[in-house]
């Protein structure tokens, strides 16, 4: 962040900052999440989602400047055309995916397993750390920085990415390539484990 903003922050350049999650749950059962505009960095579209028993309903649809100084261009037509409602319901289905993936969805309402925004590692498998640990080794092979990618593919933030990450190295799903290295190899447990998997769908 700007350390000299004659203006101030917007509530996305602090969530940026922090490296917080920009997906969030309001009043149990609105699921929020906010995502720049393709090739429009500097607006945000903040989508809002009803999650209940019928479903995931578009509640609320916003757009605001990603940043408030420098000033923004101007809020265009060609603009608000970037914003495609199929891919900003997509992507809350796959936060509500992940959720159900880590056992928060198990023979429960949605509107019931979205009172719990942040879940701890109860519920986690060794199984979903082997499959974060081998994608993160696709994104390192692929050239990318492996913890920013990561976090975007599962919308989250950076700093959980990286928790994700050392969460599979401790349950000795990846070697270590030493303290602040990327990289690593699956382990025979791990494979054994994405084998298993396979073979059960």
């Amino acid at each position: 962040m700007q350390a000299h903003n004659p203006i101030g922050f917007t509530g996305y350049e602090i969530r940026e900052h922090m490296e917080e999650d920009h997906v969030w749950v309001e009043n149990g059962n609105l699921l929020v999440f906010e995502m720049p505009l393709d090739d429009h960095g500097d607006w945000i579209v903040t989508a809002r989602y009803t999650v209940d028993s019928e479903g995931v309903r578009l509640n609320g649809l916003d757009i605001s400047p990603g940043h408030l100084y420098p000033t923004p261009p101007p809020l265009s037509t060609s603009v608000v055309r970037m914003i495609r409602l199929s891919v900003l319901e997509r992507r809350a289905k796959d936060w509500l995916a992940i959720r159900r993936e880590v056992g928060l969805a198990i023979e429960t309402d949605e509107s019931e397993f979205l009172q719990n925004r942040r879940p701890g590692k109860v519920g986690r498998s060794d199984a979903f750390y082997a499959r974060i640990a081998y994608r993160y080794l696709e994104l390192v092979r692929a050239g990318s920085s492996p913890t920013k990618a990561l976090a975007a593919e599962r919308h989250i933030s950076q700093s959980s990415a990286r928790d994700l990450v050392h969460e599979a190295r401790v349950r000795g799903l990846m070697t270590s390539m030493g303290r602040g290295q990327a990289g690593g190899q699956l382990t025979a447990k791990a494979r054994k484990l994405l084998e298993e998997g396979l073979e059960n769908h």
